[in-house]
């Protein structure tokens, strides 16, 4: 399951690095090296920074609290974490354990 995750982590770094990058003349104060998925900043990390921030009511340079950011991070998490599971098919329908009460 690890090397899954792993492979689908790269994938979704592949997908959402270059719409990161974007954010990183914007950031470059914050953040110098910019936010991928995979490398520190991760964006899941800067997201849940961000809103335990506002959780706690810690005020946040204005550029760290665009919907727009946030939304993107958002996605690429989502993306890190689940996206590899998406190809999968659905589970076969459970069959009814009233079937099996006339097996010998």
């Amino acid at each position: 399951m690890k090397k899954l995750s792993d492979v689908y982590s790269v994938k979704a770094g592949e997908e959402w690095d270059p719409k990161l990058k974007q954010w990183s003349k914007t950031l470059k104060k914050w953040i110098p090296n910019g936010i991928t998925v995979n490398e520190r900043p991760d964006a899941h990390g800067l997201l849940d920074t961000i809103n335990s921030s506002l959780a706690h009511e810690i005020p946040l340079p204005p550029p760290l609290m665009d919907q727009k950011l946030r939304e993107d991070l958002e996605a690429a998490s989502v993306a890190q974490w689940f996206g590899g599971y998406l190809g999968i098919p659905p589970p076969l329908p459970r069959i009814p354990a009233t079937i099996f009460e006339d097996s010998p």
